[in-house]
C-alpha cells in the first residue's frame, strides 16, 4: 500500500472512530490528551500510522471512563483499542508505536505501585505485556559511621574539581562508598521504616530564582528526598525533607554548589561585557545558570542509578533492595503530606533564555562533576497558604 493510500486509509479510520460532539485540536507532536468534561481531545493529525495510533488512543479515552480503575489499566485498554482497530482496518501498527505503548503502560504501572497499589492487585496479563516485574529482594544494611559520611562529603566536594581526572576519581569513590554502605537505605529502622527530617534553607535573593529551586529539587530527588519552596515577606525559603543521612548530604551539596554556580555565572557575564551587542545581564545570568543546572540534573541522574542498593535475595523471597527505596519514598511523601497538607503547582517559569549563554553554562557544568533532578517539563508545586509555598 502506497504512502498516499495509507494516509487516506488512516483518515478514514479516524473519522469512523472520532467521538461525537468533541472538538478536535491537532498538535505537531506524537502526543495526545483528552478532556471528557470539556469534550475536547488533542492529538496529531492522523495521516500516518503512528499518528493514528495516538489519535485512536485518545478517542478511546473519550468514549470510556475508567475512573474506578488504576491509571495503568485505563492506558492499557486505550493502547489495545488503538492496536486492534488498526489491525482490523488492515493497517499494520508501527513497531515504534508498540514499543512506546509498552513503555508508557509500564511507567503508569510503576507509578500506581509507588502510590500504594498492592502487588497482588497488579494484573499479570498487563504486567507481562509491558515487561513489568516486581522482584522482592533484601539488602544488607550496614551502620554508617560519621567518618564515612564525612568521607563521602569530601569525595563529592572533590567531584567539583576543575581537574577532570581528579573529579572522575572522586565520583567513582563516592559511588563505591554509597554502594558499600547502602546509603540509599542507611537510616532504616529495626521496624523497617524510615524517620524523615526537615531542614529550611532561605533563597539567595528576594525574588524566587527558578534555577535555584530546580537545583534544590535535582539534588533532593537524587538522594530520595522531597523539596518545596514558599514565598515569605522578604524573599522565599526552601524546605528539604529526607532521611537523616540523605538530608545531610543534600544540604551540604546544595549549599556548596549554589554559590559556585553564582560565581561561574558572574565570571561569564563579565566576559560578555566586552561585546558590543549582547542581551541584558539578567538574561545572561539566568540562561547560564539554567544551563549549568541542566547539566547537573543529568549527572545526578547517573549517580542515582549507579548507587542503588546491591540486590541480595532474602529467605522466603522477603526483602528490600528497590522495595526499600519505595518504602523510603512513601515515608517522605507521608511526612510532606503531614507537614504541608495543602500544596499546589507553581506557575511555570517565564524566564527568557539566551541560547549561547545556556549552552556555555551547560558545558561549564562539567566542572561540577555530579548531578540529577526534575524533569525539564516539570514545574514546582506550591503550598497554597497566604504566603504561597512552591514545591518541586
Amino acid at each position: 500500500m502506497g504512502r498516499k493510500k495509507i494516509s487516506e486509509r488512516c483518515l478514514e479510520v479516524a473519522r469512523k472512530h472520532q467521538p461525537k460532539d468533541y472538538t478536535i485540536h491537532y498538535r505537531s507532536s506524537l502526543t495526545g490528551r483528552c478532556c471528557r468534561d470539556g469534550k475536547w481531545l488533542s492529538a496529531p493529525r492522523p495521516v500516518t500510522r503512528r499518528a493514528l495510533h495516538v489519535f485512536l488512543h485518545e478517542c478511546h479515552h473519550a468514549m470510556n471512563a475508567y475512573s474506578k480503575f488504576p491509571s495503568y489499566y485505563a492506558e492499557y485498554q486505550c493502547e489495545m483499542f488503538a492496536t486492534r482497530t488498526m489491525e482490523s482496518a488492515g493497517l499494520e501498527v508501527h513497531e515504534k508505536s508498540l514499543a512506546d505503548a509498552r513503555a508508557y503502560v509500564k511507567r503508569c504501572l510503576e507509578q500506581s505501585v509507588r502510590s500504594g497499589l498492592l502487588a497482588e492487585d497488579v494484573s499479570p496479563e498487563i504486567a507481562a505485556w509491558c515487561g513489568y516485574s516486581q522482584t522482592r529482594m533484601m539488602t544488607n544494611n550496614l551502620p554508617v559511621p560519621d567518618e564515612i559520611k564525612e568521607r563521602l562529603k569530601k569525595c563529592l566536594a572533590l567531584a567539583t574539581s576543575d581537574n577532570e581526572n581528579e573529579a572522575e576519581l572522586a565520583m567513582a569513590k563516592a559511588r563505591e562508598i554509597m554502594q558499600r554502605y547502602n546509603l540509599r537505605t542507611a537510616d532504616l529502622t529495626e521496624e523497617g521504616s524510615f524517620t524523615i527530617e526537615q531542614r529550611i534553607i532561605y533563597g539567595s535573593t528576594k525574588s524566587v530564582q527558578h534555577w535555584e529551586t530546580c537545583l534544590a529539587a535535582s539534588i533532593t530527588e537524587a538522594f530520595d528526598g522531597a523539596m518545596l519552596y514558599q514565598r515569605v515577606g522578604n524573599g522565599y525559603k526552601m524546605f528539604f525533607m529526607a532521611a537523616k543521612t540523605d538530608l545531610e548530604i543534600i544540604c551540604d551539596l546544595f549549599l556548596r554548589i549554589r554559590p559556585l554556580i553564582t560565581k561561574m555565572s558572574a565570571a561569564y557575564v563579565a566576559r560578555q561585557r566586552k561585546r558590543r551587542y549582547r542581551p541584558a545581564p539578567i538574561t545572561l545570568h539566568n540562561s547560564y545558570r539554567h544551563g549549568v543546572v541542566k547539566n547537573i540534573t543529568a549527572r545526578l541522574g547517573n549517580l542515582q542509578k549507579a548507587t542503588r542498593p546491591e540486590p541480595i535475595k532474602g529467605p522466603g523471597g522477603f526483602g528490600g533492595g528497590t522495595d526499600l527505596i519505595v518504602v523510603k519514598n512513601d515515608a517522605v511523601n507521608d511526612f510532606m503530606n503531614k507537614e504541608h497538607p495543602v500544596v499546589g503547582t507553581a506557575r511555570p517559569s517565564r524566564t527568557r533564555l539566551h541560547g549561547e549563554a545556556f549552552d556555555r553554562g551547560h558545558a561549564d557544568g562539567n566542572s561540577i562533576n555530579l548531578h540529577r533532578s526534575v524533569d525539564g517539563a516539570g514545574v514546582p508545586l506550591a503550598i497554597e497558604v497566604s504566603d504561597s509555598i512552591h514545591i518541586h
